[in-house]
C-alpha cells in the first residue's frame, strides 16, 4: 500500500498508522524508508497512536484527546 501512494512521487502524502500489524524487522525497514524517502519537498502529514512511530521528517505535532486540540510542536 505504501508504494502504492509514492509510486508517482505526490508532493503530498497522508499515512495512517503505516506501521500496524509490522513486526519488528519490517517495522525497522518501512521506517527506515520513509525517513529517508520524505523530504523538504514534500507534505507529510502521519496519523499515529504512538509517539516513538512518529517519523523524523514530522516537525509539527498536534495531540487530539478528550476531544481537545493541543499542539505539542
Amino acid at each position: 500500500m505504501v508504494l502504492r501512494a509514492i509510486i508517482n512521487n505526490p508532493p503530498f502524502l497522508i499515512v495512517d498508522e503505516p506501521f500496524q500489524g509490522l513486526d519488528s524487522n519490517h517495522f525497522n525497514l518501512l521506517y527506515e524508508f520513509l525517513s529517508r524517502y520524505m523530504d523538504k519537498e514534500r507534505t507529510v502529514i502521519q496519523i499515529e497512536h504512538r509517539e516513538n512511530e512518529i517519523l523524523p521528517c514530522i516537525n509539527h505535532v498536534a495531540q487530539i484527546e478528550n476531544q481537545r486540540f493541543n499542539i505539542l510542536t
